[in-house]
């Protein structure tokens, strides 16, 4: 199956997007986590980092789909 870029926005969080970050940082949940786990991390970092949380399906706002 092939995700389009449309499709790709319901897997990655970007909390703090940075078009020209220097840096971007992927950060995949713990087991049974949420991207909104990474929430903090974003706001703690150089502004030039973006981090990219991925969100799992059946988790939070993708909680109505199958996991």
């Amino acid at each position: 199956m092939t995700h389009s870029l449309v499709d790709s926005n319901a897997w990655v969080r970007r909390f703090r997007p940075a078009p020209d970050a220097g840096a971007r940082l992927v950060c995949f949940p713990h087991a049974g986590g949420a991207a909104s786990f990474y929430f903090p991390v974003a706001r703690a970092l150089h502004p030039r980092v973006e981090v990219l949380a991925v969100q799992y399906p059946g988790r939070q706002e993708r909680r109505s789909e199958e996991p």
